[in-house]
């Protein structure tokens, strides 16, 4: 009986992992994705250093499986998020399989069972399923995370030194895979005092803290890859203090008071990702399985509770204060610890319903273990299949192939569409080594010589503006006549005195006046594989999800439509922008160029109603952050002056109105809403002439 119960244990823990790995395998994408993918893919192909924090555990693991020996690299280290995730569900179930025993101890098939339902129900979270089949952090933070709390409640039930110090150890190391791990490491340091009622001696501290600063210590990997000057080297953290600053996460800013308006608002999103993780009914069986904890008040139980209002609820707080406007659209990757801990719970209660004394429930509980597996698989599947992914791979490639043979991409936003993408295919893959990328922040590409130290101190707008004005000037004016491209309209361009034409999915600086001329022929030579599944159908949840997907095939569209503009099609650039409508939705980027573009033709009442979604789509809605206000005060400003076109001054005036409403310190906007002022700008544009 004991040998059949080893094996059921060993055939339990191997299905919490496998069940996740093959579907993790089934849905990896072959190629990069969007968002970080291409330039974590790159940094741990290339030994590289990633975006703040640096994320150097990521780029050792993502360069172990660079060894696998078949694949594209990008696989290759997709699939090592896939790896870390499966085991990340294998530490839960030894986790919870000894915390289940502990309740119940002759629980022997009860135990291992409702341990491999709740780790592979982990797994198989919308949230952090999403995160195991692409290149990012998450799931080696949460391999890390898992460890730390197996180790630390070994530490407690053996009373071994060892397990103390290994979980030490794995708290330094956590904090290398993120920095956010803190917010479960420092708690259970916390927790390990209390349980032992005394403070550890000094030699134990000494020890322990010796161990997680040798964990830590994987940060070192930083400044000495930024010394050899690796493919790809952001914030160049050679010196202590730019290693600091890097570690930090300095350049995204410090807290922001203003936000916490929002909170309320976050928390329910919060409640709305943790219904969606498992599916409804597992949802159900945690909250069931946090009561039932906090009932019994069995050890350790309470503690994970609290560890749940602290990633949940009180992590929230810290993201409303810290997150930028950029990163709360995928906001639900934070709360990967919280979903973690909310399998436990969701464990738990499926533990309680195995080991009750009525067979009928007991059968029921097994049941629900079948479930508690089935119902993620099945309503996560959909949202997380990427095996036909090529969206990111064809937009970095057609990027490639729009700019002519040597010629400059010059690239001012970090992690624009086309900047990553491209990192990797330049960089891992070799393609198209003629081309010269031009990264004015040195982030990404710092290969351009003399201009690739970036920006001077951003905390000096004025000096970092001066800055790139003349970095700019010089390429233009240069006597080598390469040509030069941008991936976004550049005002600044005409004060060269140079315009930016269409040409296919870039803008390339030429001479003005721009003359009519053909439809750029490099539109036959794009790879779209996958772009008719969306125009198809851009109002599937899957696609209204993929926002960087419907981002992309909008600025297709919309450069097309530039293009046959610029051709004198105007019917089909008509029908090409009403392509794109439906594509754009709810996304204010792609509305705002949509409406812009209407209005630099010359059609301002087909602008308006753009304008109108743009700004009901706008995060926020132009509240709190100055940078959130200027913005939507901005698009109430272009707004107005569609109205002003038409005639309607009356409009106008209430559109510039509330953008100053929105945005007081404008003195440009004040003075042009003066009444005498707006009527003088639409007799202007009534008879044809710009004020």
């Amino acid at each position: 009986m004991k040998n059949k119960h080893k094996a059921l244990e060993v055939l339990f823990g191997f299905l919490s992992a496998a069940v996740p790995f093959a579907a993790y395998l089934i849905t990896l994408p072959t190629t990069i994705t969007f968002e970080d993918s291409g330039q974590i893919i790159t940094a741990a192909a290339k030994l590289g250093v990633s975006h703040p924090s640096g994320y150097p555990l990521e780029s050792l693991v993502g360069q172990f499986f660079t060894l696998v020996p078949f694949g594209l690299i990008a696989w290759r280290v997709n699939l090592a998020s896939a790896a870390v995730a499966a085991a990340c569900c294998l530490v839960i179930f030894f986790l919870l399989r000894r915390l289940f025993l502990e309740i119940k101890e002759d629980a022997r098939i009860a135990a291992p069972a409702s341990a491999a339902a709740a780790a592979a129900a982990f797994g198989l979270g919308r949230a952090f399923w999403s995160q195991a089949v692409v290149a990012e952090a998450y799931a080696v933070n949460a391999l890390a995370l898992a460890a730390v709390l197996y180790a630390a409640f070994n530490f407690v039930r053996t009373r071994d030194a060892r397990w103390g110090y290994l979980a030490a150890f794995l708290g330094g190391v956590a904090l290398s895979a993120h920095t956010s791990s803190a917010i479960i490491s420092i708690p259970v340091a916390a927790y390990l005092i209390w349980r032992f009622r005394r403070l550890p001696s000094l030699r134990a501290f000494s020890a322990a803290l010796a161990l997680v600063l040798l964990g830590f210590m994987v940060y070192l990997y930083l400044p000495i890859r930024a010394v050899q000057g690796p493919a790809i080297n952001w914030g160049d953290p050679r010196t202590l203090s730019r290693a600091y600053a890097h570690i930090t996460r300095r350049m995204y800013g410090g807290p922001n008071l203003v936000r916490l308006q929002f909170l309320p608002f976050h928390l329910l999103e919060m409640g709305k990702f943790l219904w969606w993780e498992f599916a409804p009914p597992a949802t159900l069986a945690v909250a069931a399985g946090i009561f039932i904890g906090l009932k019994r008040r069995a050890k350790p139980w309470g503690f994970l509770a609290l560890l749940l209002l602290v990633t949940g609820p009180l992590a929230t707080v810290a993201l409303v204060l810290l997150l930028q406007g950029h990163q709360i659209p995928g906001i639900q990757v934070w709360y990967i610890p919280f979903f973690m801990l909310s399998a436990l719970f969701l464990g738990l209660a499926l533990f309680k319903l195995t080991t009750r004394r009525n067979a009928w429930v007991r059968r029921g509980g097994y049941a629900a273990l079948a479930l508690a597996v089935a119902l993620p698989l099945a309503f996560n599947f959909y949202w997380n299949d990427y095996r036909d992914f090529y969206f990111a791979e064809d937009y970095g490639a057609n990027f490639l192939r729009t700019i002519a043979y040597g010629g400059f991409n010059i690239m001012f936003e970090r992690g624009s569409l086309g900047t990553f993408e491209t990192a990797y295919l330049k960089k891992v893959e070799g393609h198209r080594p003629d081309h010269v990328f031009v990264d004015a922040t040195g982030s990404v590409y710092s290969e351009y010589g003399r201009f690739a130290a970036g920006r001077l101190d951003p905390r000096d707008p004025v000096a970092a503006r001066l800055w790139e004005r003349a970095f700019e000037r010089d390429i233009l004016t240069s006597p080598s006549h390469q040509d030069v491209y941008y991936s976004i309209v550049r005002e600044e361009v005409t004060s060269y005195g140079f315009a930016l034409e269409p040409a296919g999915m870039l803008f390339r600086v030429a001479t003005p006046p721009l003359e009519r001329r053909p439809v750029s022929p490099v539109w036959s030579r794009y790879a779209m594989r996958g772009v008719a599944d969306v125009e198809a159908d851009p109002a599937s949840p899957r696609y209204l999800a993929e926002e960087w997907t419907r981002d992309g095939i909008s600025k297709y569209k919309l450069m097309l439509a530039r293009d046959y503009y610029l051709a004198g099609e105007t019917d089909r650039a008509l029908a090409t922008l009403a392509e794109a409508a439906p594509i754009a939705n709810d996304m204010t980027e792609s509305l705002l160029e949509l409406a812009n573009i209407y209005a630099l033709y010359g059609y301002y009442e087909e602008s308006i109603p753009y304008y109108d979604q743009a700004l009901e789509a706008f995060p926020r809605k132009g509240v709190g952050d100055a940078s959130f206000r200027l913005h939507y005060a901005q698009i109430l400003a272009n707004k107005a002056i569609a109205y002003l076109h038409i005639g309607d001054v009356d409009a106008a005036e209430e559109a510039f109105l509330q953008s100053l409403e929105i945005y007081p310190d404008n003195p440009d906007i004040r003075r042009v809403a003066r009444r005498e002022n707006l009527e003088a700008a639409a007799r202007l544009f009534a008879g044809g002439s710009q004020p």
